[in-house]
């Protein structure tokens, strides 16, 4: 089963990473949605896997982070993304 077939279970993967990240780097879901310029719920919505993640979010998310957009998506995630485009 494949995240990219099962956008949920895609959404729960980068959310995790998500939340991973922004623990690690000791920041609160309001500071980095202050950093990110995205409301705090969003945050939430997004490291609970409820909420579709944009590109051009993730970049902001990332930016904040001070991390790579890849480093937010786990391998399994990377893995399915390019077993799609082949």
């Amino acid at each position: 089963m494949s995240p990219t077939e099962h956008p949920e279970q895609a959404r729960q993967l980068i959310g995790r990473e998500l939340k991973s990240w922004r623990l690690r780097r000791h920041i609160s879901q309001a500071g980095l949605a202050r950093a990110a310029g995205i409301d705090q719920a969003s945050i939430s919505n997004y490291e609970a896997g409820k909420r579709d993640l944009r590109v051009s979010t993730m970049i902001r998310i990332a930016n904040a982070l001070n991390v790579r957009v890849e480093d937010l998506l786990t391998q399994q995630v990377q893995r399915a993304i390019l077993d799609q485009a082949d």
